[in-house]
């Protein structure tokens, strides 16, 4: 994956052994979600999304932050390759003791996918809050 540019503010594209994975930061749990979801489409793509007027409601639930991102980013790859529908936003309607809602625009992906992710992996995941009170996530996806 050397090479692979992300260009969303604190995603970062990372080298890993027949996988692919990203490095997360933001300000805020919500905008980790964001831009971890941006940054799994980027992958995906290798380009930007569509700017789609399509719209779904996505609900997950997690026991714990890095149960949370895992189960949103594995419900958002299943609408990409089920319906290929790829994710350009969301607004999220609830966060809040380990339930996930979101209203998630995107569109039709445009042509073949660039790279195939089959799975949101445990392995090396971390979804934490910093000591300087920032939020940071690893996530490796299986290709």
């Amino acid at each position: 994956m050397s090479g692979t540019e992300i260009p969303f503010e604190g995603v970062k594209a990372l080298d890993h052994t027949a996988d692919v994975g990203l490095e997360v930061r933001a300000g805020s749990l919500v905008e980790l979600l964001r831009r971890s979801a941006a940054g799994m489409t980027h992958l995906i793509l290798e380009g930007s999304p569509p700017d789609g007027e399509e719209e779904c409601v996505v609900s997950v639930v997690g026991a714990d932050p890095p149960q949370l991102l895992r189960n949103w980013l594995r419900e958002l790859l299943y609408l990409h390759e089920a319906e290929g529908f790829a994710y350009s936003a969301a607004e999220f309607t609830t966060l809040d003791a380990g339930v996930l809602e979101a209203v998630v625009r995107g569109g039709a992906d445009p042509s073949e996918p660039a790279r195939e992710i089959k799975g949101v992996t445990l392995h090396g995941l971390v979804t934490e809050r910093t000591p300087e009170g920032e939020w940071y996530a690893r996530v490796i996806f299986d290709v």
